[in-house]
């Protein structure tokens, strides 16, 4: 019930943006723009967001190995795709689909003794592609990047934000026991703070036995989000904008980072909404940016829709 109730708030939000974004840009100059697509430059994004998929797959084949389950990349890959698929069709959003991710990797390899490996797995590879995307964005302010002006006088706060997050993450996943964890926060207000840091260690100590494996799956986390930054670049150049890779990339980490809290169902709308903004106040005219953030949503329903093919054959067969 209350998985539920969360689905329709979440649709509501999700709806309720979408609503707001069509009524600040002018529909029919953005879809004109959508329509005259550079199908050249539209294919290769795809093929680096297929090529970005796949290193997402080696991160969690990488987490699994490390927990002594060895599986086809091939295997992860589909049931990634059908976590995507199932994210946005059922109640609970992402968590629901990486759940059925992790089931149907089970189903698939006969790893019904491991269960509790696969669920453990996901967790750290849900986490550690979020300690990648913080840092490619923490880059951005490492080289002192012109688009990080976006915060005008908050930068230095914001960059000092994220290089403790960052640090903090590197802590839970390669220290068998911080002392974060060992804390005893007295204020119920902070409580949950404390579980969730304990549960995080408590993941990575299971499965980061084998620290190598562990450090390359950072490795393919940060290639993963960098490839997906560069589709969406050449899906900007598909559109004819005319923006450097560093406007178009940040404002796209910006963006993904936005949805890590899931609001809305996969991040639609939120995403969307993000990217408009943040391109923007970065100089990008709103028509092109809207056109940009349709152009990635259609590519990332296309995903979702593969992932349903791939689950209907299984259905089928």
């Amino acid at each position: 019930m209350k998985k539920s109730l969360a689905y329709i708030a979440r649709l509501v939000v999700t709806i309720g943006l979408l609503v707001v974004l069509v009524k600040h840009i002018n529909v029919k100059e953005v879809l004109a723009i959508v329509k005259n697509v550079n199908s050249g430059w539209f294919i290769v994004a795809l093929g680096v967001g297929v090529g970005g998929l796949v290193v997402n797959a080696m991160r969690w084949r990488e987490i699994l190995k490390a927990s002594k389950v060895e599986i086809p990349i091939m295997t992860v890959l589909r049931c990634n795709l059908v976590g995507v698929f199932y994210g946005i069709i059922l109640p609970g959003g992402k968590v629901t689909g990486d759940t059925i991710s992790a089931y149907r990797l089970i189903k698939d390899t006969g790893g019904k003794d491991d269960i509790k490996k696969y669920i453990i797995s996901i967790v750290a590879d849900r986490f550690v592609g979020v300690f990648a995307i913080l840092s490619v964005i923490f880059s951005f302010f490492i080289i002192n990047h012109p688009s990080t002006l976006l915060f005008k006088e908050q930068k230095d706060i914001v960059g000092i934000g994220l290089a403790l997050l960052i640090v903090g993450g590197l802590s839970l996943m390669f220290v068998t026991r911080i002392a974060m964890v060992e804390l005893k926060i007295k204020k119920n207000s902070l409580q949950w703070v404390n579980n969730i840091i304990t549960k995080i260690n408590l993941v990575f100590v299971l499965v980061g036995r084998e620290k190598s494996k562990i450090f390359r799956a950072i490795i393919f986390g940060v290639t993963g989000v960098l490839a997906a930054t560069i589709s969406v670049f050449m899906l900007a150049n598909a559109l004819g904008i005319q923006q450097t890779f560093g406007v178009i990339g940040f404002s796209y980490l910006l963006a993904t980072a936005l949805i890590i809290v899931p609001i809305t169902i996969a991040g639609i709308g939120l995403r969307e909404g993000g990217m408009i903004y943040f391109l923007t106040q970065l100089g990008v005219n709103t028509t092109e940016a809207a056109a940009l953030s349709i152009l990635v949503l259609v590519v990332f329903f296309g995903f979702a829709i593969l992932g349903g093919l791939i689950e209907m054959k299984r259905i089928i067969l």
